[in-house]
């Protein structure tokens, strides 16, 4: 399988900064892009390393991930955290596979490897961690570390026990240290987690951090760059499965690029200093604050048009299907219809949640566009619940 056409050819192994190296997932596609990017996180001095995301079990995606670790400067090289960004298969599936080439290699730290991950919340993403838990049944035990785990540290759920994953905590850090000197004079790569949701509740987002000798004071605690995993793609828009909690997400992540920055208006950091976004899919974002704010205005320019579409015809109630053909047009293909009415179904959901607009059964005997999806090489599964609920308009003119 390749990439979709007209983007940009990534290589499979790219060392990116001084102290990431991009892994590709080798696993191109529609939803993927070019691939899962997976990181390598490292510093010049140290042995320690970690890693964010394990893609999704493509096997030549292993020896990308070996040439990494054997490139470090200092060897042997050992991986002593795993941090998963979020639940879905693209970025969790390579999880074993990468446990037991990591094992073949001997590149596992004295305590093991730590596997970590936000816990999911709500609906059917609850059961979601169990089942990443139940694909590391029977591995074995000394690649991962689960002694000496206290009950606030593991990631508990309803119906298994164990403490392969642990939970990640909102403003959580990890760090590499280059060894030298005490703790006070090292140089160190600093990791600071940030809970993301709306992609998926457990979406998160890391800021990478650098202490080095050449930062000025002023400068010692501004990130370098920002992990934002599927929260922002390299390439087009993410989807969400809640768009308020998204924009808050959006919001939140703003404020910790440009904390002086105003998040209505255009531009990066008044500084000038420009915050790379690393992210899931597709090429590396130079200008991070500026493709946030991007990010969120095309959220909230399309819900005008979800408003604007109602009103215009605020005595009728429109299908959700019928407000994808009013605002998209021609300019998307049928095959894409599904995918735009469930984000619209999303905007649809946050403006009943203000109590704006009403939300209606299906007409009898009118089921919205009668479609070959099949046809269209569209499965029935990729048709958004509430395709054909009516909507009507109640907010103030």
């Amino acid at each position: 399988m390749s990439s979709p056409p007209g983007l940009p050819t990534l290589p499979s192994v790219q060392k990116i900064s001084n102290y990431v190296t991009r892994s590709l997932g080798q696993n191109p596609g529609k939803f993927t892009l070019q691939g899962t990017n997976t990181y390598l996180i490292h510093h010049p001095s140290s042995p320690s390393l970690i890693l964010l995301d394990t893609a999704q079990s493509i096997p030549s995606y292993l020896p990308l991930l070996r040439s990494a670790l054997l490139s470090h400067s200092i060897q042997p090289c050992h991986l002593t955290d795993i941090i998963l960004s979020h639940y879905h298969h693209d970025h969790t599936d390579g999880l074993r596979s990468v446990l037991e080439e990591l094992g073949r290699l001997g590149a596992v730290g004295k305590g093991g490897v730590r596997i970590w991950k936000m816990r999911c919340e709500g609906g059917e993403e609850e059961t979601k961690d169990r089942e990443i838990e139940e694909k590391l049944r029977g591995i074995e035990e000394g690649l991962v570390d689960v002694e000496g785990l206290g009950v606030q540290e593991r990631l508990v759920m309803k119906g298994f026990e164990g403490g392969k994953i642990r939970a990640l905590r909102n403003g959580q850090k990890f760090v590499i240290s280059d060894g030298k000197g005490d703790d006070k004079e090292a140089e160190k790569v600093e990791l600071e987690v940030i809970h993301t949701p709306g992609h998926t509740s457990d979406s998160i987002s890391i800021l990478l951090r650098t202490d080095s000798a050449s930062k000025t004071s002023s400068e010692s605690n501004a990130p370098e760059a920002l992990f934002s995993f599927d929260t922002v793609l390299g390439h087009g828009t993410a989807v969400f499965s809640s768009l308020a909690t998204y924009l808050d997400s959006l919001i939140a992540l703003i404020s910790r690029l440009a904390p002086s920055s105003d998040s209505d208006s255009n531009g990066g950091p008044e500084s000038g200093a420009l915050i790379p976004i690393y992210p899931g899919h597709g090429v590396v974002i130079e200008d991070g604050v500026s493709k946030l704010k991007e990010y969120r205005q095309h959220r909230l320019d399309r819900e005008r048009q979800v408003v604007e579409a109602l009103k215009n015809q605020k005595s009728a109630k429109l299908s959700a299907s019928s407000l994808t053909d009013s605002i998209y047009g021609s300019s998307i293909p049928e095959s894409l219809k599904p995918a735009a009415t469930r984000g619209l179904l999303l905007h649809l959901d946050k403006l009943l949640l203000d109590c704006l607009v009403t939300r209606h059964d299906p007409v009898e005997g009118e089921l919205g566009n009668k479609v070959d999806w099949e046809k269209l090489g569209v499965s029935a599964k990729d048709i958004p619940q509430g395709w054909d609920d009516r909507w009507s308009w109640k907010g103030p003119d």
